[in-house]
């Protein structure tokens, strides 16, 4: 039966979102412009055309505030659609909906195992609602699928280490880790959140780390994404070269400095512009979790620390709530936690009833909240600034 719901939520989703992609106003002379560029070109010139986009970034300055060829799995899956659908914005948008749909059905397939099937089906539904994730399906941007592979390394690093430490699944882990970050190159930062659950699990857990699961994390990863650069810039020194670009242009990308510079409690000012109640739930329980840690499920733990430690380490690069649109799943995941037991605490004889209306409610909140933002005022960046000036909180 819950299947049976996933497939109208997916249906439903398809419904309100895709005619809305016919009248998108793709940004031809920003980022979109250049994730088409890098699709047409290897899609009409073969895979020896990735050496010439690492030339031609790294030999053309007003290239250096766009985004980089290093991100090698993102164009490779893009120039493959577009070889199949045509070059054009429209396509990759609909790869970045097909990848939201796919990030739906993922979230319930591992939430089913690890929180049971009913927690899963909420959480897809929230999911699904986001206003971040439903705007970004619409956009020929890296977004939707790059947060489709962060979440299946999330999910699998958890099952990996907690639930089955079997060499197939390692080795699972390791290839979608790894081709995560040449989607996105900031993807390895997923690393260091990894690392400390490893910490907490063995010390606070009790739980058995082996040596090879940090071969498996950090060692083999950096093997084949290392690799995979050379022979597709076909020389470490433009691999080089594109690193020390990337990192020096935001220093200079006046974009970046004007709307993405500031605190990292930015990031608490989007979230509530866009899922205020999501939000404050998922803050209610973490505090719930500080009071009861020993009660904790490993589980929660682990989300947390992903959830903590990714904004902490975001909040010292460019602050732009679409580049961390993978701690949507911690925070929807804690906010029906913190309602389950708001409503077991309170009302124990309808706790279902009102968790599921409640969630319900949520959605059709960030629905509304998605379609004023993202389709009204057709937001295309949703940087603070843009939001705070479409809540009429600036002028």
């Amino acid at each position: 039966m819950r299947r049976i719901y996933i497939l109208l939520l997916l249906v439903s989703v398809s419904i309100l979102i895709l005619p809305s992609i016919r009248y998108v106003k793709f940004a031809e002379m920003a980022d979109e412009g250049y994730y088409l560029k890098y699709a047409s070109a290897i899609a009409n010139k073969g895979l020896s055309e990735f050496r010439n986009l690492f030339t031609d970034y790294v030999g053309h300055e007003e290239n250096w505030v766009f985004p980089n060829p290093l991100r090698v799995g993102l164009i490779f899956i893009s120039a493959i659609w577009c070889r199949i659908f045509g070059n054009s914005f429209v396509a990759l948008a609909y790869l970045s909906f097909l990848s939201y749909l796919l990030l739906i059905i993922i979230n319930y397939l591992f939430c089913s195992k690890i929180f049971g099937r009913d927690k899963a089906t909420l959480l897809a539904f929230l999911v699904a609602f986001s206003p971040l994730n439903m705007a970004m399906s619409r956009r020929a941007l890296s977004d939707s699928l790059t947060t489709l592979f962060l979440l299946m390394s999330i999910w699998l690093f958890l099952d990996m280490i907690d639930r089955d430490n079997s060499v197939v699944k390692k080795i699972i882990f390791v290839l979608i880790f790894s081709f995560t970050i040449l989607i996105k190159e900031t993807s390895a930062l997923l690393v260091i959140p990894f690392f400390v659950f490893m910490i907490i699990y063995q010390s606070k857990f009790k739980g058995k780390i082996r040596l090879s699961d940090f071969l498996y994390l950090l060692v083999y990863p950096a093997i084949i994404v290392s690799v995979i650069y050379l022979i597709s810039a076909g020389s470490i020194f433009k691999i080089i070269e594109v690193g020390r670009v990337v990192s020096t242009a935001v220093k200079t990308n006046s974009y970046a400095i004007l709307y993405g510079s500031g605190s990292g409690l930015r990031y608490i000012i989007d979230y509530l512009l866009l899922s205020p109640w999501v939000l404050i739930l998922t803050v209610g329980y973490l505090f719930y979790m500080i009071l009861h840690f020993d009660d904790s499920e490993i589980s929660e733990v682990y989300f947390s620390i992903v959830l903590l430690v990714s904004l902490f380490m975001f909040s010292f690069l460019t602050k732009n709530i679409r580049y961390i649109m993978v701690l949507d799943l911690p925070l929807r995941l804690f906010s029906i936690l913190m309602l389950k037991k708001l409503f077991e605490k309170r009302f124990s004889k309808h706790a279902v009833i009102l968790l599921v209306f409640s969630v319900l409610a949520i959605c059709v909140f960030d629905y509304f909240n998605f379609e004023y933002l993202f389709l009204k005022r057709d937001i295309y960046d949703p940087v603070t600034f843009l939001l705070l000036e479409a809540k009429h909180i600036i002028p």
